[in-house]
């Protein structure tokens, strides 16, 4: 509706699929018992179910917007906050920094843009929306914005991008042991992670992309560990290529 009320006016608008979940798995015919609800199967099932959902209801948006001919100018984002773990290292939910939890679909359509469809496994963070939605409307920002513009700015795979978590629940607490403040910076070569409590940690993304090994203990890596961190003690405001010293 809302849609068809404004379609002959420029709006922004958001379909927030937050909260998207299943439903509850259907109960066994044994009292008390349900079908896989506590095991991971259940949980990777009802994902996939959640996934089916997404895409049913963005696939509705996207065919509105051919209906109202808005499709070709119309900027269109997707993206999620966090992904799941799902078993991956014996942990579920989000809440840490492992790949499975951090990474998160990024599909964006620009009118006049990559008409063809490209896709770019650079590194990005959700910081650089802001600066790439500005651009393509036109809009002046009138100091710089952290983030980069994805249309126009030039950067490599060597670009470092942050994260942080500051929790006391859930999957830290699982995977930590407790209360927890850990900071995430992540190349092409290193994922290191620095914790207000707690050993660092430090993984190859080349020799070890399913973070086995953590090399944050291991004195030959010392030196890795603290460029590293001054990446992440220098990183506040610092997020364009050319404020950032990459550390190889």
């Amino acid at each position: 509706a809302f849609m068809n009320n404004h379609a002959e006016n420029a709006y922004n608008a958001g379909l927030d699929l937050a909260g998207t979940y299943a439903e509850n798995p259907e109960l066994s015919e044994e009292p008390g018992r349900t079908k896989e609800v506590n095991s991971y199967d259940g949980f990777r099932i009802d994902y996939f179910r959640s996934v089916s959902y997404v895409d049913r209801y963005v696939g509705k948006m996207i065919e509105k917007l051919e209906a109202l001919g808005h499709a070709e100018d119309t900027m269109v984002v997707f993206t999620s906050d966090h992904g799941d773990m799902l078993g991956e290292h014996g942990l579920n939910l989000k809440m840490c920094f492992y790949d499975a939890a951090i990474k998160v679909p990024l599909l964006v359509h620009i009118p006049g843009e990559w008409d063809q469809g490209e896709r770019d496994d650079r590194p990005v963070m959700l910081l650089d929306l802001v600066p790439t939605i500005a651009k393509g409307f036109g809009i002046e920002t009138e100091e710089a914005l952290p983030g980069i513009d994805l249309t126009s700015d030039a950067y490599g795979y060597d670009r470092p991008v942050y994260s942080e978590i500051v929790s006391s629940f859930g999957a830290d607490v699982a995977q930590y042991g407790f209360e927890n403040h850990v900071r995430m910076v992540k190349t092409n070569a290193w994922k290191y992670l620095s914790k207000a409590f707690g050993n660092h940690e430090l993984y190859s993304v080349v020799d070890d992309p399913d973070e086995n090994s953590n090399l944050g203990d291991d004195p030959a890596y010392q030196d890795v560990c603290a460029q590293m961190q001054e990446l992440i003690d220098e990183h506040p405001g610092k997020y364009r290529v050319e404020n950032v010293t990459v550390v190889e």
